[in-house]
C-alpha cells in the first residue's frame, strides 16, 4: 500500500515506525535476503538481538509514547 510506505518512510528515529506492518514486512525481506545471500549477521545487529531479547524489538509501541512520572 503506497500510502503505508509513504508514512513509514515519513518517520524519523530508529524505532518510530515499528508500529506499521512495512516495519515488520521489510525486517522480514531483508533477513531473508541475508540468508539468501549467506551473509553473517551484523555486530549491530546481534547486539539488538541482546538488547531487544529473542522476540525483538516491540511493535505494539513506537518512540512517540510520552510517560509522566509524577
Amino acid at each position: 500500500n503506497p500510502t503505508s510506505i509513504t508514512r513509514f518512510l515519513g518517520k524519523k528515529g530508529p524505532t518510530m515506525g515499528a508500529t506499521s506492518g512495512v516495519y515488520y514486512a521489510g525486517y522480514v525481506y531483508f533477513e531473508k535476503l541475508r540468508i539468501k545471500q549467506k551473509k553473517a549477521k551484523t555486530n549491530k545487529r546481534e547486539d539488538m538481538e541482546i538488547e531487544h531479547g529473542p522476540n525483538g524489538a516491540p511493535t505494539d509501541r513506537d518512540g512517540s509514547a510520552r510517560i509522566l512520572i509524577l
